[in-house]
């Protein structure tokens, strides 16, 4: 945790939002962003965002105290966190003119309000709270039951969500970018949410969200390299020397680097009806670098098709042997990257989930790397009283990350419904 100078860090944004005057100033400027992103988690998503009047309108508590909040929610709103960037030295250049702020600018957190509450009143200024989740937290609030036939994961999502008015990004690329059709996926009474989230886990799909220009854009992924890595200010970042040397710039203040013990082995099956004495077991095997890590899974791959295509038409059974082999990886996989991860904090306004970076200065020199960052607990709040003083903000971070050289896949949260009649 980190106590730093400098202007307002915190600003928000937001069509639904009250403003003053003709300019359209806003009455409301955020104090508090507290929150979490984890890949592919839809309930670790989420942020808390305190607001009070600006200090630069001296708005009575009577004149506030009486928003209505239904119009906030449902709205989407973003908060922009101001980046100092990092003031390493510019060849070419001297003295203070050689210390470019390389990074600096905004970092943008968007979010759909779920809730909005006035939380009390500081001093002469009424205090509100807004809850913000991802647009995907929508897809909770449907649910139905429904066949699709004949179509791929992919299919199926993009027919799901066409009904949300939302930019998806898709970084696909196993079967090379052209997944198995499946004869029939059920959605049983599950919300569109569950639905999808059970697809995409089976599939080895995973997803996060992207934020700019004040929108956020749902990315799908299959592939460590659809990661992309984080701007020039945190693209290395650094761990303190045990000199205790000063760091002026964002850096880690404290990691741990685990190894944990995972099964090495998963073996799926299934059974094909026109070939009732038929071995359709499939195993993949890739043990950490552990000992005892011989455990084995057994499981249902559910991937024979006897008789592809709608209503099995075209008569040709799918490519059991290959999809098997997928399915049994994709299961491996969600185990394994269980096996190696790193935990830290720091004062790192702008460390994002889903991107990447290097680590420098660790001790264990196995242990200076890329890293993808696959959840991060951020508390960033304004600290400055109204004496006309400079304005202090602290900050939190708190993250875990994946070695990039480790596949990731989600372990599997969503169970299959059953239907009885």
């Amino acid at each position: 945790m980190a106590m730093l100078p400098q202007a307002r860090t915190l600003s928000l944004a937001g069509a639904a939002l009250p403003t003053y005057g003709m300019d359209a100033l806003p009455v409301f400027v955020p104090v508090r962003l507290q929150g979490t992103e984890t890949i592919g988690r839809l309930d670790a998503c989420r942020y808390l965002v305190t607001l009070r009047t600006d200090d630069a309108y001296a708005f009575s508590p009577s004149r506030t105290a009486d928003l209505d909040l239904d119009k906030m929610v449902g709205t989407e709103v973003t908060v922009s966190i101001q980046l100092e960037g990092i003031g390493r030295p510019i060849p070419g250049l001297a003295g203070v003119a050689g210390l470019g702020n390389i990074g600096a600018g905004t970092r943008e957190i968007t979010g759909l309000v779920e809730a909005a509450r006035i939380a009390g009143q500081d001093r002469d200024s009424i205090l509100y709270e807004l809850e913000l989740r991802p647009w995907l937290y929508r897809a909770t609030l449907t649910q139905d039951c429904r066949l699709f036939q004949d179509m791929t994961v992919v299919d199926i999502t993009d027919a799901v969500l066409s009904k949300y008015p939302y930019p998806v990004d898709k970084r696909l690329g196993a079967f090379r970018g052209v997944y198995p059709k499946r004869d029939v996926q059920r959605q049983a009474f599950e919300s569109d949410w569950a639905f999808l989230q059970r697809l995409w886990e089976e599939w080895g799909i995973w997803w996060w969200f992207e934020h700019d220009d004040g929108h956020h854009r749902l990315v799908l992924c299959d592939t460590i390299g659809g990661h992309q890595p984080h701007g020039a200010a945190y693209e290395t970042l650094r761990y303190p020397s045990p000199d205790g040397q000063r760091i002026d710039e964002e850096h880690i203040h404290a990691l741990s680097v685990t190894s944990r013990l995972t099964p090495g082995r998963v073996t799926v099956t299934d059974y094909d009806y026109t070939r009732p004495r038929a071995d359709l077991a499939t195993t993949a095997e890739n043990p950490r670098p552990t000992a005892s890590a011989d455990g084995e899974i057994y499981g249902w791959g559910d991937y024979s098709q006897p008789l592809a295509g709608a209503q099995g038409l075209t008569g040709q059974p799918n490519d059991t042997a290959r999809e098997a082999h997928h399915f049994a990886n994709v299961q491996l996989e969600a185990q394994r990257c269980a096996g190696r991860r790193a935990n830290g904090k720091g004062n790192l306004r702008g460390l994002t989930v889903g991107y990447t970076f290097t680590l420098t200065g660790y001790p264990q020199q196995a242990a200076n790397r890329e890293y993808l960052v696959v959840s991060c607990a951020l508390d960033i709040e304004e600290v400055a009283g109204r004496t006309g003083g400079a304005q202090t903000y602290r900050v939190d971070a708190q993250f875990e990350l994946l070695p990039t050289n480790e596949p990731f896949r989600l372990e599997r949260s969503v169970r299959k419904p059953v239907m009885s009649g």
